[in-house]
């Protein structure tokens, strides 16, 4: 092992790499602490006992997970659009998986990198991977099942195809239930293939029953169900009928003579008939989301589900939003009637990436089950942007991937007004950041790579960086997420007028290079030398040119080194890696820009903790791309750097008492029309607090008001809204909050952080009005931010 103690003290910015500060700042910054152990335990028992009907205890497989992720160079011609895409560079998730010729097979919903940043806001398209295994994968360059000119063209364009199960068939026909999306509307649709690849559409799966009462019904998540037939799961009769449990609000059933028209279950007053439904106090109290194609046992049928918790209704022992797995066993006999249901999850999320991506609220979303090789595989979905496989293994001869402890608050209020290394006097009120980086500043611009894009939940740094100074300095800063996924240099500096500069950034942070070098080891090239990496020259020149396109606007730049490739430090990949950060260095000292030395850091705690026997996954979920300790690591270095005084030489914007922007909503009063919780209140859309929000009933006509308190000259309305959006809306002001003007009228509405200016003009009153949601929930706001001209 090199010497740590000698690395840490020829340190030229200690404050980044000290262990014992940096531990102190990463205390703060989380909701608890998180003790590296010094061995590994033997994990716990992962279940309590199970009912004898269930199937588990389920383990993940040491050293495996997540089996697939994003793939940013896969290319498709879209037959649509007749362009090239990257059809799986944002997040491979929600899987479902199927035993043909002594293999494995996964399909996978795969989105591309189109479209706004947000949850259903991207094309979806279904991917194929195989294994010897059940384990490790190899997959198809182009995706096998996605929308086309075809006569589902209106139900999947701009949407896509999503959330495959797949069951094969008495005859050997493989039958994919999956969910049409074109961003108004969803419904279940079937298509049947012989081999897996090629595939027929039948469209809707309801669109014939009872005369076609159920076309525009909005559906999805249909298991069919199974019976084991020598190691194979076939599509089951049952009284002559196959039958499919589906539903997310609600379980419902259907039956159908074929496997490809099918008729909902109705009770006696020709309703809907429901089956499970959401309870409160349980892990399910939001949703009952059908999980895989359910199975045939010698107890029943047993259904596996995925609940969603709520917040002040839920579990308590899961967070909010939190999607986990549940059971439930039906009777054989009388598949609607309900015999045993969990009421704890069996499976649920507990490792960082099941945490941290697109959906960070934390899934374990279950869609895939075979039985394959003796073993039950579970494959699923991972935070809405991974995949993960799980099994039971009765022989106990499975090596299970060790769960951390669960982490519990340091304190009640863990996010200090003061930051732990900075001088008193920088917090005092009206001079934060006096003499810092963050002097004068009030929007900064994070750019980079997936490491920046997926940095940007609450996990992230990001998120980290957003949540700590709205919480340190309520509505002073602006942070905005510049990262996309895959990004080198070159092309970072084609979108960085779109993306960069036209948010008139006081700071911009660049962290980019992982790829410009990684890139050139791909197809086989052992020295880093192929066509598809950065060579040196032409990374630095990219680099400078951004700084110096940044500061020409009057913005102040902060150069983020790349974190590393793999935690193994003394790799070629690293060794490569070491040049380039060298040149970014150097370009902070020509430019008089702060440098953050993030790989430094990583290097000293990989190094540490290496010798301790902890030698895979330290900082990250995949030897690259951070896990929730990675990004916590990454926010540290970067917050000290940012509020610790400006090393000489750095040039600083001019301090000012007043900033360039002032949020007039900042707690201010709020009224609405309803609220979903307590947890979701009508406070949280004013405090300044990215980490909190308002959410409203689910129904169409809502609406949110601020009372500015006097009148006031504005000209901007900027909206940040969850996932939870509204697909049309509008922005309106009055003067005595009765009289209401239209200032924006949004129509088509894909959520994210929204600016609504207008010409500028006086009121009092600024209210937001739902008209038409994006989703079957509420609207949902992280905050309103009013500004003046």
């Amino acid at each position: 092992m090199r010497n740590i103690t000698q690395k840490l003290s020829s340190s030229k910015f200690r404050p980044h790499l000290h262990l014992s500060i940096l531990s102190a700042l990463i205390v703060s910054l989380a909701t608890g602490s998180l003790a590296a152990p010094a061995t590994r335990l033997p994990p716990p028992s992962p279940f309590a006992q199970l009912p004898d009907w269930t199937l588990g205890p389920f383990v993940r497989p040491s050293g495996v997970n997540p089996v697939l992720i994003p793939n940013p160079n896969a290319v498709f011609d879209d037959p649509i659009t007749g362009k090239p895409v990257h059809w799986e560079a944002l997040h491979t998730f929600n899987p479902a998986a199927i035993v043909k010729d002594g293999k494995v097979y996964v399909l996978y919903r795969a989105e591309d990198d189109s479209g706004a940043m947000a949850i259903g806001q991207h094309i979806s398209r279904v991917g194929l991977a195989v294994s010897d295994d059940g384990l490790r994968f190899s997959r198809l360059p182009a995706p096998v099942f996605f929308p086309a000119n075809d006569d589902q063209k209106d139900n999947e364009a701009n949407g896509g195809c999503e959330d495959p199960r797949v069951v094969e068939g008495p005859d050997g026909t493989y039958v994919l239930t999956y969910t049409q999306w074109n961003r108004n509307r969803w419904r279940a649709g079937i298509a049947t293939s012989k081999d897996l690849i090629h595939w027929t559409k039948y469209g809707p799966a309801f669109a014939k029953a009872y005369g076609g009462k159920y076309a525009n019904l909005g559906y999805k998540s249909c298991g069919i169900v199974t019976r084991q037939e020598n190691g194979r799961l076939i599509a089951a009769k049952i009284k002559d009928q196959f039958l499919m449990y589906w539903g997310e609000d609600a379980v419902h059933l259907a039956t159908s003579p074929d496997l490809i028209n099918w008729t909902p279950v109705e009770d006696a007053n020709g309703k809907l008939l429901t089956l499970i439904k959401p309870r409160d106090g349980m892990f399910d109290s939001v949703l009952t989301e059908v999980g895989p194609p359910p199975l045939v046992t010698d107890k029943g049928i047993v259904l596996f589900y995925n609940g969603k918790n709520g917040g002040g209704n839920g579990d308590p022992e899961l967070g909010e939003g939190a999607y986990a797995g549940g059971q439930a066993l039906f009777d054989i006999n009388e598949p609607s009637k309900l015999l045993g249901r969990l009421d704890k999850p069996f499976f649920k999320p507990q490792l960082p990436f099941e945490k941290q991506g697109q959906y960070a609220a934390g899934t374990t979303f279950l869609e895939g089950l075979v039985n394959f090789k003796n073993k039950w595989f579970f494959y699923y979905g991972c935070a809405d942007s991974l995949v993960g496989v799980a099994v039971l293994d009765r022989s106990g001869k499975t090596n299970p991937e060790i769960i951390p402890p669960t982490v519990t608050s340091v304190s009640a209020n863990p996010w200090p007004k003061q930051h732990p290394l900075m001088p008193a006097d920088i917090a005092a009120d009206g001079k934060f950041g006096t003499g810092t980086v963050l002097q004068g500043v009030r929007r900064i611009v994070c750019a980079g790579d997936s490491i920046t894009q997926g940095g940007d939940g609450p996990n992230g740094y990001v998120g980290l960086l957003r949540n700590y100074l709205s919480r340190v300095s309520p509505g002073q800063f602006r942070v905005i997420n510049a990262g996309i996924s895959g990004n080198k240099t070159t092309d970072l500096i084609a979108r960085y007028d779109r993306d960069v500069l036209k948010n008139n950034p006081d700071l911009v942070t660049i962290n980019i290079g992982v790829n410009d070098v990684w890139h050139g080891f791909f197809d086989g090239n052992t020295k880093g030398s192929g066509p598809r990496g950065v060579p040196l020259p032409l990374y630095r020149s990219n680099v400078e040119k951004m700084v110096k396109e940044a500061q020409a606007q009057g913005a102040v730049v902060v150069l983020v080194s790349p974190t590393g490739i793999y935690e193994d430090l003394n790799g070629p990949e690293n060794a490569m890696l070491a040049a380039y950060i060298a040149a970014m260095r150097d370009i902070a000292r020509k430019n008089n820009c702060l440098f953050v030395d993030l790989r430094q850091a990583f290097e000293t705690y990989v190094d540490l903790f290496q010798t301790t026997g902890n030698t895979e996954k330290l900082l990250t979920f995949d030897g690259t791309h951070p896990n929730d300790w990675g990004n916590r690591v990454m926010a540290a270095n970067i917050l000290t750097a940012l509020t610790s005084p400006a090393p000489k030489g750095v040039k600083l914007r001019k301090a000012t008492g007043s900033l360039k922007e002032v949020d007039l909503a900042l707690h201010k009063a709020v009224s609405v029309s309803s609220t979903e919780s307590d947890a979701v209140g009508k406070e949280f859309v004013v405090d300044g607090d990215i980490g909190t929000r308002w959410a409203s009933a689910t129904t169409d006509n809502e609406w949110v008001t601020v009372d500015l308190g006097t009148p006031q000259r504005i000209d901007m309305v900027h909206l940040e809204w969850e996932a939870a959006f509204a697909k049309a809306y509008k922005i309106q002001l009055s003067d005595d909050g009765g009289t209401w003007r239209d200032v924006a009228h949004i129509t088509d509405g894909h959520g994210g952080e929204i600016d609504h200016s207008f010409a500028p003009t006086t009121a009092r009153y600024v209210r937001v009005l739902g008209e038409k949601r994006g989703t079957t929930h509420g609207y949902s706001l992280w905050g309103i931010n009013v500004y003046a001209p």
